[in-house]
């Protein structure tokens, strides 16, 4: 584990513990993190997560560069995603960078990916580039 890992576990620990308050809590999370926390998810992560998931979701580093995605990384990030179902951090980085890159809501390259017959990475992107937004 690394050392962000730890002490993110760390503080987490100190919530539940009761030994850091909500807002408290929040704030060493967005310092360590750059992500915000809502108070809510923070008390109820568990019922949905395990720490491991919590902190791995926290410290995920987004593709900064997205819009130089060209097919091949495209297709890389696809093969990542479908080669590591079980890594939430590695799926919200990849998907988040491939819905930016092609114009796509949330959510809609994991469904692409795990909720449809398609698995060759190239016919799923493909199906990426395709345009489905409505212009009113």
């Amino acid at each position: 584990m690394t050392d962000k890992e730890n002490r993110l576990r760390e503080i987490i620990e100190d919530f539940e513990n009761r030994k850091v308050d909500g807002k408290a809590t929040i704030d060493l999370i967005k310092d360590l993190t750059g992500e915000t926390v809502d108070i809510g998810y923070l008390s109820e992560y568990w019922a949905s997560e395990s720490l491991d998931t919590f902190v791995e979701k926290l410290l995920v580093e987004h593709i900064v560069d997205w819009q130089l995605i060209d097919d091949m990384r495209a297709i890389e990030l696809i093969i990542e995603i479908q080669e590591n179902p079980s890594k939430e951090g590695l799926l919200i980085r990849n998907s988040t960078a491939l819905e930016k890159r092609y114009g796509k809501s949330s959510g809609t390259v994991i469904g692409k990916i795990f909720n449809t017959d398609i698995q060759d990475a190239k016919m799923i992107l493909d199906e990426l580039k395709k345009e489905t937004r409505i212009f009113l």
